[in-house]
Parts: structure tokens; sequence; C-alpha cells
């Protein structure tokens, strides 16, 4: 099949285009939880807007891109204008398998174009998008996403590698015990003495269970605005059937109940194509004490186990001091191969950078002053 980039036309997703795009998205073999629709309304909650393309040519979907518009936190010292304003980011982009090498290079090349003039319209000063697949060790990475990467290059983007631990889930249960921490083994023993248990739960069962989480939200979110409205939106999502009827993937609920049963926590999972993503854990006070997110995470591993993934992503590495750090330090808790996952990057406004720091430097200077 051949195109050209007269031929093809991008248009924001809307409403109109979501049931063509889930079809294009469940079809694709570089899918993954990234480009689960349901995140989009999460992200939508936390007052992240949805930016994201779709290319279409004589009434075919040729390429997805999913964006979020992520304001960044400003400094404003000027009259007009913004300091370290945010950007456009997301997981993808996905082009059609079926065309040649030149039209799959239009139509990135379209993709992007569309988008860094919308950013450039919000005020972004980049557009970045994680490109699936990951170098893990000697297996390296497909070579479809190789592929990408080269048209990455060829549109005038630049590329990256972002750290993360990913676990190899065709291994047995006692392999992967094995690669958690002894003292994690130790605790989530310990829990499961006083009659914390884990099991999945699903439809109304699962929206229940994050809905009596309302008081874990803030903390879960980062103590962003928005955290209630996104964790109805995770409620909804996680109500609905596997897979949301539409194939792009789905979020799973693991939840943490003591011996009386009251619910102490959950883990949400993202999965599609083989991969579950570490997505959110809730946890109430009483959770903290009774060691119910090791026990949480380990349930949740063993759950996408059992759905037929073969990878499960605890999430990208953070250093230094925080909370993402915290949290990076929990995550190697339970083992897992260092991978590298490619990221794609295109500045919008590069000339703005310089202008910032040079202003956010006097700017700190007067306050000092």
């Amino acid at each position: 099949m051949s195109t050209s980039a007269e031929e093809v036309t991008v248009e924001r997703v809307t409403a109109a285009h979501e049931a063509a795009v889930a079809a294009f998205v469940a079809a694709h073999p570089q899918r993954g939880p990234g480009h689960c629709r349901a995140l989009a309304a999460v992200e939508a909650a936390l007052g992240h807007r949805d930016e994201s393309v779709v290319a279409v040519a004589d009434g075919r979907v040729l390429g997805f891109a999913p964006a979020r518009w992520i304001e960044g936190r400003t400094l404003r010292v000027l009259r007009h204008g913004r300091l370290a304003g945010g950007g456009l980011v997301g997981c993808g982009p996905l082009v059609s398998q079926s065309l040649g090498a030149s039209a799959r290079r239009d139509v990135l090349g379209a993709l992007v174009d569309a988008l860094r003039q919308r950013g450039g319209a919000l005020g972004a000063r980049g557009l970045s998008w994680m490109l699936p697949g990951f170098a893990e060790g000697e297996a390296g990475l497909a070579a479809s996403t190789v592929s990408l990467m080269d048209d990455v290059l060829a549109a005038g983007g630049r590329l990256s590698l972002s750290p993360g631990l990913l676990l190899d889930l065709s291994a047995s249960e006692e392999e992967l015990l094995r690669g958690v921490q002894a003292n994690t083994r130790r605790l989530i023993r310990k829990a499961e003495t006083v009659e914390v248990r884990a099991t999945s739960v699903a439809g109304d069962e699962a929206r229940a269970v994050v809905e009596q989480l309302a008081d874990a939200a803030g903390s879960a979110f980062g103590g962003v605005r928005g955290a209630s409205r996104a964790l109805a939106a995770v409620a909804r999502a996680v109500a609905a059937p596997a897979g949301h009827g539409d194939g792009t993937g789905a979020l799973f609920v693991t939840a943490v109940r003591d011996g009386a049963g009251a619910v102490l926590s959950a883990v949400v999972t993202a999965e599609a194509n083989g991969l579950a993503y570490y997505f959110l854990s809730f946890n109430t006070e009483a959770a903290l004490g009774k060691n119910a997110n090791p026990v949480g995470l380990w349930a949740a591993i063993l759950a996408a186990r059992s759905r037929g993934h073969s990878r499960f992503l605890l999430g990208s590495l953070e250093y230094g001091v925080g909370k993402s750090a915290q949290i990076s330090a929990f995550k190697r808790k339970f083992g897992g191969q260092p991978v590298f996952a490619p990221v794609a990057q295109w500045a919008i406004k590069p000339g703005l950078d310089a202008r910032d720091g040079l202003l956010t430097a006097l700017a700190s200077g007067l306050r000092r002053r």
C-alpha cells in the first residue's frame, strides 16, 4: 500500500474518531498499555488535556499519536509570556505496518508537524514520545522499533534512553519470588500471617474498591488538584469490561483486605499486548502499617502472569530525594531486569529555553535582594 504526504490528513482525535482509532490500535503489533484510551480520561481528570492526533487517508487510519498537554508550573516575571512551560508527551506513535518505508516516514512526519504546530500554539517547549520496545540484554530491540527510531531521526527528532525495570513473566512463580529482595519477601509472608490477603477484582467490585480509597487519592496522584476526579475516572475504567470492548488495553485492580474484609489498598495495572504496567497504588494509613502495598504488588504481578502476559513493567527508575525516588526504591525491591526505553523528542520553541534560564536566574537574584 502506498500513500503520500499530500494525501494524508491529520486531525485531533474526537469522539467521532474513537471507534476507528480503537480498531487501529487493537490491530497494531506495537501497541502497549500506554495506548489504552481509558488512560486519556484519567489524565484529563488531572488537568492534562488530550491532544492526540490521527492520520487518515481515503477514510483509512494510517497513524495514531497519543499526546497530552502537561502545563508546567510557571514562574511569572513578565507581564506577558511564562517561564518553564510544559510540553506534549505520550506513548507512541503507531504508524500502519502495511505502508512502505517512505510512506511510513511521510505519515510520521505529518503527525510530528501537526503536534509541533499545536504545541507551539499552547506554549509547549517540546514534544516527547516513549517509543515501543525495550533494550534488554542481548535480545536488543525489535526490528520494527529500530525502524521507527530511524524514522524519528529522519523527522528531525532526538533519541534518548529512559531507564526502567522489567520482569520476565515467563519465569515460574518460584523464580520470580527469588528475585524479590529477602526483606520484602519476609514482609509479604508476615502480612499473610495476620490475614492480609490480595485478590483480583473486576467490574462493580473493582469500582467499589477504588471508590473506598478516596481518602488516598491525593497521595496516589502526587497531591495535584483533580485527584478526586482522577480517582473517579479510574473507578469508571476498571468497572468496564476487560479491554473496554475496543482492544486498546484495560485497567485491572488487585485489592488488599485485612482479616475483617476491610479494604487496605489497591494496585492498578494497565495491560495490553502481553505487557502489564504498574500504573497506580492507593494505600490507607492502616495499609502502611500492615505491609499491604508489597502484598498487593506481588499479587498484581502474579495476576498479570495468569492473564497471559509475558512482561511486567515496574516503571521508570528515579534517584535522589522525594516521593518519586521513594517509589522507585520500592519498585527495585521486586527485582526485574534494568532496561532502557527509547524516547523521541522534538524541541518546539528551543530559543525560549535559553531565555527562560536567564530570566529565572535574574528573578531569583531579585528575590534574594
